[in-house]
């Protein structure tokens, strides 16, 4: 697993397991973050690794037994390290930029809670920056389907049961970033698109993986065919004609990185709208 800063500037990397993960309401978490609190794990210290920005990294001592570490450029709270267990490194899970090997697990110092942090049913509801209420997004919580133990990930073969999982996040990496700037090109779309076309493609590469496993190395074309259906009704949910046209150009662009996942499908027509 790994993390870094706001200006990537620092970046580390974490060996799973992970000792925990929890979120907690302090005070001094509040005020390191300027959030209403922070998320934490935590892992031994021969299990982090920073990668870069050595230099970068400033640390504040709030008592004698607490040390914070920050970026020194951007400010990003990344790590703290106590006096009570030395043996250990605090990392802030909002940092990864890979998911977490476990989920969130608790709330602590939870008395500690500004009052004004309240998720009442009646404030509305927004996905990303956008004016989508949020209840309208209805797609799968990719974050169950990382394995329960993740040294199983070691072995990245067709003949691993979780090669899926390491296969869609090798694309995400390699490919999301050019393909979803594309699309966003194509279709006219803002920035504050990316959290929502990021978290469909994501959820088609799992579905796209699923085939590809299942028919060990070949995509059965009713599979293929289901997983596609899938993205074309997610997205036929929040585009335009225009929009959804764009897509389907998008979608047999050869300067699409992921193309190769598209061009044996040919579905023209578009989604079901007044």
């Amino acid at each position: 697993m790994e993390g870094q800063c706001f200006c990537a500037g620092v970046a580390y990397q974490l060996t799973p397991p992970t000792d925990f993960a929890g979120h907690c309401h302090c005070q001094s978490c509040r005020q390191a973050s300027g959030a209403p609190m922070l998320s934490w794990t935590s892992v031994p210290n021969r299990q982090f690794t920073l990668l870069r920005g050595h230099e970068l990294v400033r640390e504040y001592s709030s008592s004698e037994r607490v040390t914070w570490s920050f970026c020194g450029r951007c400010g990003t709270t990344l790590f703290y390290r106590s006096q009570a267990t030395p043996e250990k490194t605090y990392i802030t899970v909002a940092s990864l930029t890979s998911l977490l090997d476990r989920p969130l697990e608790s709330h602590v110092s939870y008395e500690e809670k500004p009052a004004w942090f309240d998720l009442s049913p009646g404030v509305p509801r927004y996905f990303a920056k956008t004016d989508i209420p949020i209840d309208r997004i209805q797609l799968p919580d990719l974050d169950s389907l990382i394995p329960p133990d993740p040294h199983i990930l070691n072995g990245f073969s067709r003949s691993n049961p979780d090669y899926r999982y390491r296969a869609a996040q090798s694309y995400e990496q390699t490919y999301f970033p050019k393909t979803l700037a594309l699309l966003r090109q194509r279709a006219a779309l803002a920035e504050s698109w990316e959290p929502l076309l990021r978290t469909i493609l994501r959820g088609f590469a799992y579905r796209w993986l699923d085939g590809y496993v299942s028919g060990e190395g070949t995509m059965p074309q009713a599979d293929l065919t289901e997983t596609m259906d899938w993205m074309d009704a997610q997205l036929s949910q929040y585009f335009s004609p225009q929009q959804f046209t764009a897509y389907q150009e998008w979608r047999q662009s050869p300067d699409n990185p992921m193309a190769f996942l598209f061009l044996v499908h040919s579905n023209n027509s578009g989604p079901d709208r007044p």
